[in-house]
Order: C-alpha cells, then sequence, then structure tokens
C-alpha cells in the first residue's frame, strides 16, 4: 500500500491538482464549519463506469443480481475522451469500475492509456474471469489492479462470485504477472 500511496502523491503533487484539491479540502472543512454545503473546485478523484454489464452474478451486486435500474451499456470512447479533456487539469486519479465488469470494454486499455499520457493516475477493479489480452493491459500504463477473489478454493469463491471460476482468476493472474515480467 506504501507504494500506492507514493504513486498517487506523485501525480497529486502538481501544481494545479495541488490546488484543486486544497481547494476542495478547504470548502468542505468550511462547509462542516458552517453547516451549509459549499462546492468550490472540481473532484479531485473520479470514478468512471466502462460498462454496466457484467459475466458473474453476485448476489449483493445489483449487475449481478437483476437489480440494476438503468440500461446496461458500454461507455462511449468519445464521451470518455472529452471528460478526460475537462478534467484533466485538476483530477490527480481515476477509478475505472462500479457496477458492471470493466474488462468487458474492448476499450478499456485505450482509456486507461488516454488518462495515463495525462499524467493522471489509473486503477481497475475486475474479478479477472476474462483477460482478453493481458499485453494490451500491461501495456496501457495502468497504475493498480484490484482483483476480487473472495474465496481459496472453487467451493468458497463460489458462494458470493456466482458463475465465476477460481481457476480461470487464478490463471488470469498468472499471465497478467507474465506479461508484465516480460515486459519489465
Amino acid at each position: 500500500m506504501p507504494k500506492l500511496k507514493i504513486r498517487v502523491l506523485k501525480r497529486a503533487l502538481k501544481p494545479l491538482p495541488l490546488m484543486n484539491l486544497l481547494v476542495t479540502y478547504l470548502t468542505y472543512l468550511l462547509s462542516i464549519i458552517l453547516k451549509k454545503s459549499i462546492v468550490v473546485g472540481m473532484p479531485p478523484l473520479l470514478m468512471i463506469e466502462p460498462t454496466s454489464h457484467c459475466n458473474l452474478s453476485c448476489p449483493l451486486c445489483p449487475s449481478g443480481n437483476g437489480t440494476l435500474k438503468r440500461q446496461r451499456d458500454f461507455l462511449d470512447l468519445k464521451l470518455y475522451k472529452r471528460i478526460i479533456d475537462e478534467v484533466e487539469r485538476t483530477v490527480i486519479g481515476i477509478l475505472l469500475w462500479n457496477q458492471g465488469e470493466p474488462l468487458l470494454h474492448r476499450g478499456l486499455p485505450e482509456m486507461i492509456r488516454y488518462a495515463s499520457d495525462y499524467g493522471i493516475f489509473t486503477m481497475t477493479s475486475t474479478n479477472l474471469n476474462i483477460l482478453p489480452d493481458p499485453d494490451a493491459l500491461v501495456d496501457s500504463g495502468l497504475d493498480h489492479l484490484i482483483v476480487s477473489l473472495d474465496g481459496a478454493s472453487q467451493e468458497t469463491y463460489n458462494k458470493y462470485r456466482i458463475n465465476g471460476s477460481f481457476d480461470k482468476v487464478m490463471h488470469n493472474t498468472a499471465r497478467l504477472v507474465e506479461a508484465k515480467q516480460r515486459k519489465g
């Protein structure tokens, strides 16, 4: 975790994102003191959902259990780039996940690369039951990857990750590690 914090801080220590973070924090404190909402500045961190589709049926997830009330879709790459272009001067990080499985979006590596090329910290979370191209993910500039592996065997894993494969996650993790080592 300390390495993660250092990478985030390196991104945050640029003048505009740092000033935005300070302004946002100070207005938050002022809101508490005045007991009134004051919003100044831009969000220092954004969560952007590449897709609301998922390949599993997890019982506590609105996408997996069928209770998601909004339309399932894939984020348009042009819209994503427009968002990044608007916030690139003030944002510190982009979290690329929410209700869906990010790796189902074919353009995910391009999304990561686009933000990363601006110096924005990128992070995603996956069930890793699919891994279309480990090299593309490694080459994308992704700063941090969360793998949701809820169990130590197929039996315990499948209690929450319905229709998932423990062995597939382990295999895909090994593929990612191999790609990362091969690429240095």
